[in-house]
């Protein structure tokens, strides 16, 4: 399995719906680092282990449009659950932190890129970078419709999984473990008021020159592919020209 993470919550006196261990060894994770709290178990494998306060990063490099984020800054908007600020963290973007003995939150990017996990079931809840790892936990049959429009697509549409009651935490949602319980909230501001064309392209291209300017100047050992389509040339034509020298 890939590098990832559980965090399992339950209402005292609640016992697990499987055990954990043999849930993880099951989905092939046979030596996973343990933190275990009063009602809360995190597990981490494939090399992440959670830092001394017990935030986790899950994707590389979180930026906001004009400087970079340290793990430290992530953590601590986490820790007093700013869901706003952590929807402009951009994609692809992840993070986890354990807030305490039987409490963890969770967040995604603003437009679902890096897939976190949920359920929710009698006295626990759970959160995971494996959807499979929940529907073993939770002794979950596999979602037949769901099987079946990927089949078709190739792909899952919204929220869905291939588990019945396993959902992807949406794009933007911070999640929240305690006491057995989740509760998901939606952090991405309400939709700007709809422009004119002139007005709309003017406002794309200073957000796009703003944030390559900052970027590029962050990191000028940056490269940029140029794919033969529109996409790339439009970004490379908002970086400043004397910045381009070495893309």
């Amino acid at each position: 399995m890939q590098p990832g993470v559980l965090a399992f919550s339950r209402r005292e006196g609640v016992a697990a719906p499987t055990d954990v261990l043999a849930s993880l060894a099951e989905c092939g994770v046979t030596d996973p680092v343990l933190h275990q709290g009063t009602g809360l178990l995190v597990a981490t494998w494939g090399g992440l282990d959670l830092a001394p306060d017990g935030s986790l990063l899950l994707s590389r490099g979180p930026r906001r449009r004009e400087h970079d984020l340290g793990q430290d800054a992530v953590s601590a908007m986490l820790g007093r659950g700013d869901a706003a600020a952590l929807a402009e963290v951009l994609p692809p973007f992840a993070a986890f932190r354990s807030t305490g003995q039987d409490e963890a939150v969770a967040v995604t990017d603003a437009l679902g890129f890096r897939h976190l996990y949920h359920a929710q079931g009698p006295g626990w809840a759970a959160v995971s970078t494996s959807a499979r790892l929940l529907g073993v936990m939770g002794d979950r049959d596999v979602d037949r419709e769901a099987l079946s429009l990927q089949a078709l697509l190739g792909w899952q549409v919204g929220q869905w999984t291939l588990f019945e009651g396993v959902s992807k935490l949406g794009p933007g949602e911070v999640v929240r473990l305690r006491s057995g319980r989740l509760t998901v909230e939606d952090g991405r501001p309400a939709p700007p008021p709809l422009a004119e064309l002139d007005e709309a392209v003017d406002a794309a291209a200073g957000v796009l020159r703003q944030h390559l300017t900052a970027y590029v100047t962050d990191h000028p050992d940056a490269t940029l592919q140029l794919t033969g389509g529109q996409d790339s040339r439009i970004l490379l034509s908002a970086i400043p020209r004397e910045l381009r020298r070495g893309l």
